[in-house]
């Protein structure tokens, strides 16, 4: 066995890099470790949108990625040339769900590839432009569904808080909702598999939507200013929800299971009344509304204690019962109570004009799961058949 010599050039080379250790030490000189960091993983990690490539949803296309383009009697879902925010095309959504199980259309953008969101869910925002068909218009019930491959779906309705400004008309609104409200984990999604987004439409609406992508959503002014609805107090009673006039009504209508509209031949003073006239038999679905405050979100919190609902009511046929009535908050959620024979100002409804007289308190918005400080409208729903006639909507003392 060869013996391992002496090598002077090694024991010089270790003896001055010692020395320069020993130097640097004693001029105050700390050494430290350094690690190698991958400068990709680096970047995404201060940027998840770098090298995504499934941003773009939906811009003009009109092949087979986009499902649902038809016409039947629940919905006018087709292509918009004429009124589009940006390009060629927009997508015009026109439905009445009151007869039918299920109305929608997907998208299955990227031509059905599989995409991948997993980076991009907690930073990002599904983002469109809104518009509706003519004139004012609520905000529709509309729910996005994100579906993978193995058919597992997430979903996130349209609220509100997510428009950039109210009401929707006929200019153009940005919505972004963010990625992070999908409960996609609970959902068991596998974001990385992931096949097409889904629109589900409930209720009924007329709104022109366009350019549909994922970008990053950024919490600036306008996103902190609209995470929750612009909310008033509501203020010193009386407050006038109703007198002649509605600028910002929904369901008001006639169809095969309902007349609501207005009526100048009855009123109790002013110039109108709301003529309501219902049938239970042919629909399910018979809700109406009305935001009295531009769509900005009421505060019930502070309201004075014994404060009312007060209105005038004329029954003509039926039941007064059968009207529910009361208030839906920005999550959808109704407080209501039925015109019961106590509210009435002689104990009993009449084909006269009387007043009715319901206590704030006994909507119970704790019970019934309402967000008493965020109130975006009045709300009624009826069942059974009746028709009568309300006017001089407030709250009072």
């Amino acid at each position: 066995m060869k013996k391992r010599g002496f090598n002077k050039k090694r024991w010089l080379g270790s003896g001055l890099l010692l020395g320069m250790v020993a130097g640097l030490v004693g001029c105050g000189v700390q050494m430290v470790s350094l690690t190698l960091e991958d400068p990709r993983a680096v970047a995404l990690e201060q940027n998840p949108f770098l090298g995504f490539d499934s941003g773009r949803i939906y811009a003009d296309a009109t092949g087979d990625e986009v499902w649902g383009i038809e016409s039947d009697d629940c919905k006018k879902v087709a292509f918009s040339p004429e009124k589009t925010f940006k390009g060629s095309n927009a997508i015009q959504l026109d439905w009445d769900k009151t007869s039918c199980d299920w109305v929608g259309m997907g998208i299955g953008w990227n031509g059905w590839a599989a995409k991948d969101l997993s980076n991009v869910m907690a930073t990002g925002a599904i983002q469109f432009y809104v518009r509706s068909i003519n004139g004012e218009t609520h905000v529709p019930v509309m729910v996005f569904l994100l579906e993978d491959y193995g058919e597992k779906r997430t979903a996130s309705a349209l609220r509100a808080k997510y428009l950039e400004a109210y009401p929707i008309n006929e200019d153009w609104k940005k919505v972004q909702i963010p990625l992070a409200s999908f409960p996609y984990q609970k959902d068991g999604v596998d974001l990385t598999n992931i096949k097409q987004l889904v629109i589900e439409l409930q209720g009924n609406g007329e709104v022109i939507i366009d350019e549909l992508e994922i970008v990053p959503y950024k919490e600036n002014a306008r996103t902190l200013k609209t995470a929750k609805p612009s909310i008033t107090p509501v203020g010193n009673l009386p407050i006038v929800l109703f007198e002649d006039k509605l600028s910002n009504a929904w369901g008001l209508e006639k169809n095969e299971c309902r007349d609501f509209n207005y009526s100048t031949a009855e009123k109790s003073s002013g110039q109108q009344s709301l003529r309501l006239s219902w049938t239970e038999p042919a629909c399910k679905w018979m809700p109406f509304g009305f935001s009295w405050n531009s769509w900005l979100g009421v505060d019930f919190t502070n309201i004075p204690a014994g404060a009312h609902l007060e209105c005038k009511v004329k029954v003509v046929e039926g039941k007064a019962s059968g009207l529910q009535i009361g208030f839906q908050d920005y999550d959808f959620r109704q407080a209501l109570v039925r015109l019961e024979d106590r509210y009435f100002e002689s104990g009993r409804p009449s084909n006269a004009w009387q007043k009715v007289r319901i206590p704030i308190a006994d909507f119970d918005f704790a019970g019934k799961g309402i967000n008493a400080a965020n109130i975006k409208n009045f709300y009624a729903t009826a069942s059974g058949s009746g028709t009568l006639f309300m006017d001089e909507i407030r709250l009072t003392q």
